[in-house]
């Protein structure tokens, strides 16, 4: 990071890292295909910009929509006045030799004392037409809200999870050294260091322990290989449509078009990622395990994700790179720390 904000030329950075894009660029360009626009200022700043010209587009539309309903009552009263104007003009039901009466209408026609009510209709709606295609041509994109809920449980007791200090093998002479541990019902646990730590290989030892223990856990691998990928694509296709449905709601805010994802024989790995992340949340579960939550997803993906983790019950324990998303999501920090070929997690 340090090299880069040192660099003096121009450079084009694609990234789903928010510190990162806030501490190195000035401009950022959005894709929202078909369309591309670019926003002054890092991604903080010009989601602020845009979060702007979206309630100033809203509060637009909503006063021509207030507008259009007042023209159109006073169309309404207008049309009511040029009818009955309409039928005093008429000669219909005057005798033929009533010619005092008929001159009276001939002189209002000229006069245009009654065509006035006519007049002003049809300035009424024009107005109401050129309203209405002001509204037309306002065009406001979709937005993430964050809608999606991990319906998790908190465990029954407060003590969720104990183990015993213990030493991993790692292979290559390294060994993970893990202290005693003992995780409460409603904790929420960061853990980061550096690749090949031993944060994965930790994870691994917690499910294998959660297992042991018979405990209601959602656990999301940092991989999954190609078999399990097709049988919880085989598993989604053959639920109840109540069940689909919702979980193609949960899909569907992730960023995945839950049509395309259907039809595929073989989804990708963050769209696998998704759909174990969404049959998980259907069994409510007591512990989340999930290694890095932000791999395949996109800035606004990230941020519902973001948001449906951290109004959970269920206690997480989450591996992440990204510093934004542990601090919104959750409250303890664990590290790895590394000295020759010993790995040694720090709470």
């Amino acid at each position: 990071l340090e090299a880069l904000q040192n660099y003096r030329g121009i450079g084009l950075l694609i990234c789903h890292d928010r510190d990162i894009l806030d501490a190195l660029c000035t401009r950022t360009i959005y894709m929202d295909p078909p369309e591309a626009f670019i926003r002054n200022g890092n991604y903080s700043i010009s989601i602020q910009e845009m979060e702007r010209e979206r309630q100033n587009l809203e509060k637009t539309k909503q006063t021509e929509k207030k507008k259009i309903k007042q023209l159109k009552r006073e169309a309404a009263k207008s049309r009511q006045l040029a009818s009955s104007a309409n039928k005093r003009r008429s000669k219909r039901g005057l005798g033929k030799k009533d010619n005092d009466s008929k001159s009276k209408l001939d002189l209002v026609r000229v006069s245009g004392k009654d065509g006035s009510d006519g007049r002003r209709l049809n300035q009424l709606e024009s107005r109401i037409s050129k309203a209405e295609a002001t509204i037309d041509d306002i065009m406001i994109k979709k937005r993430y809200n964050g809608t999606i809920q991990i319906p998790g449980k908190r465990y029954h007791r407060n003590i969720l999870l104990y183990t015993k200090a213990s030493r991993l093998k790692m292979g290559a002479e390294r060994t993970l050294v893990l202290p005693e541990l003992t995780i409460g019902s409603a904790d929420r646990i960061g853990i980061h260091g550096k690749n090949g730590s031993g944060k994965s290989t930790f994870m691994n030892h917690l499910f294998r322990e959660c297992i042991n223990q018979k405990l209601n856990i959602l656990y999301i691998p940092q991989e999954i290989d190609q078999v399990e990928s097709r049988e919880i694509l085989k598993t989604v296709t053959t639920m109840p449509a109540e069940d689909m449905g919702c979980l193609m709601t949960i899909i569907s805010c992730l960023g995945s078009r839950p049509s395309r994802l259907l039809e595929s024989q073989s989804p990708s790995p963050g769209e696998t990622r998704k759909l174990k992340l969404a049959i998980g949340m259907l069994s409510n579960p007591n512990l989340i395990l999930f290694d890095e939550p932000t791999n395949h997803l996109d800035l606004p993906s990230i941020q519902s994700m973001e948001t449906a983790l951290a109004a959970t019950e269920a206690a997480l324990i989450i591996i992440s790179h990204d510093r934004r998303f542990l601090q919104q999501t959750t409250r303890s920090d664990w590290h790895i720390a590394i000295s020759g070929f010993e790995h040694r997690l720090i709470c």
